[in-house]
């Protein structure tokens, strides 16, 4: 009985003092690509019908102006129209083949302080001619702040 004690004794001693064993190293992981999308700046404007929506405007991963809208609980992803007619100094148009309904894609155009929200057949987004104006859209205005009592 007492070499049963001892010879467990010496067994737990020995489990004590072995080294456990490092886990494996994992290999580096390769870096990720450098991508140049980038969001720049995001602009709260209200529509009609008081309907807001969120524009992320940045840049997407080559390099490109985009946007992202937020409407309805939706996101969209539009890119910058390339078109050959000459667009206006003050304003961008983007377009999505993601639209708000099923065989249309979504148009958004900026025009200094104002926006449309448009929608044109998939196979007319580049034609601006084709586009119909969902909703007029606005800067959304922040209040203004209270005014400072003396004292």
């Amino acid at each position: 009985m007492i070499r049963a004690i001892a010879l467990t004794a010496l067994l737990l001693l020995a489990a004590c003092g072995e080294k456990k064993a490092e886990p494996a190293k994992q290999p580096d992981a390769a870096p990720l690509p450098l991508t140049k999308a980038k969001a720049m700046r995001s602009v709260a404007y209200v529509c009609e019908k008081d309907m807001p929506v969120t524009a992320i405007y940045g840049t997407d991963a080559e390099g490109k102006a985009d946007v992202a809208l937020i409407v309805k609980d939706m996101d969209l992803r539009l890119t910058e129209a390339t078109s050959d007619k000459p667009k206006s100094d003050s304003g961008q148009r983007f377009t999505s083949t993601q639209g708000l309904e099923a065989g249309n894609g979504v148009i958004w155009v900026t025009d200094g302080e104002t926006a449309l929200l448009q929608r044109a057949p998939l196979d007319k987004l580049d034609d601006p001619t084709a586009a119909s104006t969902v909703r007029s859209c606005k800067l959304k205005s922040e209040p203004s702040p209270a005014p400072k009592t003396g004292g």
